[in-house]
């Protein structure tokens, strides 16, 4: 019998590395060869329900946690490269349930993500507000296709507004962030704002950013953001 969402996110917290019980220190010198079967058991559990590179991408987020504090978030090109630890408290589930984001957490219930955002992380989320889901429609119950689009709105690491902005600037108004999904949106300024544009034909302006927790990052957006068609598929 396959595995359910909601089992598959227990087993992502299970296997999720602790760091109470493996420091980032021990971590970096045991080598890439300490984590790569903690590593190749969450891909399992995830493969069965998302597809062989969903699972990939979300199991290397787990593993690749950065350990140091930095002066200011980074940019590498176009690209957007995580920044370091957040000092937040509480975790992206818990902010899931502020006001005005009710729509997005839903949908992160319904597929079975939640005990995903309790874990370790670290991640950075675009969470469409309420009125962003009343006009896109309902996104529905498939669970497989409510992960995929969480994904889209996922990047791995934690990615804050200044770093963003930065590459923007620095590469010609216009930066790539590589979403957990396999898509990559691009983000330019709208005046002040940020705006985000995905190869699914959605855009949205970033409205409030930087809501810093132990666990990663949230922005909030305007819009729902829809994956391309050549992100990776999604499969049981």
């Amino acid at each position: 019998m396959p595995f359910g969402l909601a089992r598959a996110s227990r087993h992502l917290r299970l296997l999720r590395p602790s760091p109470r019980s493996a420091p980032a220190g021990d971590m970096a010198g045991a080598g890439a060869g300490a984590v790569a079967p903690a590593t190749a058991r969450v891909a399992a559990v995830v493969r069965r329900l998302t597809g062989a590179e969903v699972a990939r991408r979300w199991s290397a987020a787990v593993v690749a946690r950065p350990s140091a504090p930095s002066a200011a978030p980074r940019c590498a090109g176009p690209s957007v490269a995580p920044s370091a630890a957040p000092a937040g408290k509480g975790t992206i589930a818990e902010a899931l349930g502020k006001s005005g984001v009710a729509r997005f957490a839903a949908a992160v219930m319904t597929a079975g993500m939640e005990a995903v955002f309790k874990g370790a992380g670290l991640y950075t989320i675009f969470v469409p507000s309420d009125q962003a889901f009343t006009s896109a429609g309902n996104p529905g119950t498939d669970k497989k296709a409510l992960v995929k689009l969480i994904s889209v709105h996922v990047l791995p690491g934690t990615v804050f507004a200044a770093g963003i902005g930065h590459a923007i600037d620095a590469n010609d108004g216009k930066a790539q962030l590589k979403t957990m999904a396999g898509d990559t949106l691009s983000a330019t300024r709208d005046g002040e704002r940020i705006r985000l544009a995905s190869p699914g034909g959605g855009s949205a302006t970033v409205t409030a950013s930087d809501d810093v927790l132990a666990n990663g990052v949230i922005h909030r957006v305007d819009r729902l953001l829809p994956p391309g068609k050549s992100s990776a598929p999604i499969r049981s």
